[in-house]
């Protein structure tokens, strides 16, 4: 008011204009008051360094973030994890305008571990008001942290780290065929055959994701089978290491891996007969006068590892080289149960096995 009396005195009352000179102590009286406004607002961030507060014994929270492994900062002040995970603790303050954020540098922030153990803010290599350490031991539960702004007004927050029960590790099995479950993780199968992998038992609340060898990825219960298992032909991209990752209700995670190999294919050796003191016949079939000497052979060398076991028609079995002669042959005299169709079966030194 002392203003604006001043400027009309020094005009003198003859030059009084009410229309005009009215309309220019409102708009006068406008700007003063948004100066006014800006003048208080600057002193007010400015004594609590941009953090717009009314308490003059608490300044007011800061927003809290936590990061988890690598990832990204979130905000929150609980997390729940695997043991042993990396955990940064953080806070963030943006400024009157949007994405513009407050510089931390001259605060002060004191990280007080479950254990009662202090920590200024920057342990570990991290900014001043974070804190970096691992998910584990004293580490676990609630951390608070007391702050203080550049005019000495002090607040404080918790963060609390949980870690979560482990998942058990899960027996696994493997079903050939139509054959039973056996505990393992391994198999070496004919190419083609059916194979179901499973962890057994019931899990419900589980996920299951089956990574194929070529990185295809199947969620548990692929091909009708349950929620832990998946079917499949041993062929192809089907074979080799399949990696399993399943988690529990809680959400914890665990792997295992499956190997599935494909045998070579067994050979097919090729048959031979001699009938008394005569020549090796490529044959597997002949008629002789009875009591007549037979020897039956699969023609060639058959070093260490191989194996014949021949099977005489009445059922009795007896190994390769029975009677003197090699690993691959029999001798006998064609009557009685010597008369009739042998079977022989043979495996290679790589444990597969052809008749």
């Amino acid at each position: 008011m002392l203003t604006v009396s001043s400027y009309y005195l020094g005009k003198g009352l003859s030059s009084f204009n009410p229309k005009t000179q009215f309309k220019s102590c409102r708009l006068f009286f406008f700007f003063t008051l948004i100066l006014t406004f800006f003048s208080t607002s600057l002193i007010s961030a400015n004594s609590s360094s941009n953090v717009w507060s009314t308490d003059v014994e608490n300044v007011n929270p800061l927003p809290q973030y936590i990061a988890v492994g690598g990832g990204p900062l979130v905000e929150t002040h609980t997390v729940t994890v695997a043991e042993g995970e990396h955990i940064l603790l953080d806070f963030r303050l943006e400024g009157i305008f949007t994405g513009f954020e407050v510089d931390l540098s001259d605060w002060t922030f004191i990280y007080t571990r479950p254990d009662g153990a202090q920590y200024p803010g920057g342990t570990n290599g991290v900014a001043n008001d974070q804190i970096a350490f691992d998910a584990s031991g004293v580490n676990v539960g609630i951390w608070q942290v007391d702050y203080t702004d550049p005019q000495g007004v002090t607040n404080w927050a918790n963060f609390t780290i949980n870690v979560a029960p482990p998942v058990q590790t899960l027996a696994q099995y493997i079903a050939v065929g139509n054959g039973p479950f056996v505990q393992t993780h391994t198999v070496s199968v004919d190419e083609d055959e059916q194979i179901l992998l499973d962890f057994g038992g019931e899990f419900p609340g589980w996920t299951f994701i089956y990574t194929r060898p070529d990185g295809a990825q199947f969620p548990g219960g692929t091909n009708g089978v349950a929620n832990d298992q998946i079917t499949f032909h041993a062929a192809g991209v089907n074979v080799g290491v399949w990696q399993v990752d399943y988690t529990n209700p809680q959400g914890v995670t665990n792997w295992a891996n499956f190997t599935v190999n494909v045998n070579p294919p067994a050979p097919v050796l090729t048959q031979y007969i001699a009938v008394g003191d005569g020549p090796y016949i490529q044959t597997h079939t002949v008629n002789v006068e009875e009591d007549e000497q037979i020897i039956l052979d699969f023609g060639g060398e058959y070093p260490a590892g191989w194996s014949f076991t021949y099977t005489r028609p009445d059922g009795v079995q007896f190994p390769g080289g029975t009677n003197g002669v090699e690993i691959d042959q029999i001798t006998f005299h064609a009557a009685g149960v010597n008369v009739g169709v042998w079977q022989v079966d043979y495996t290679n030194p790589q444990g597969v096995t052809n008749w």
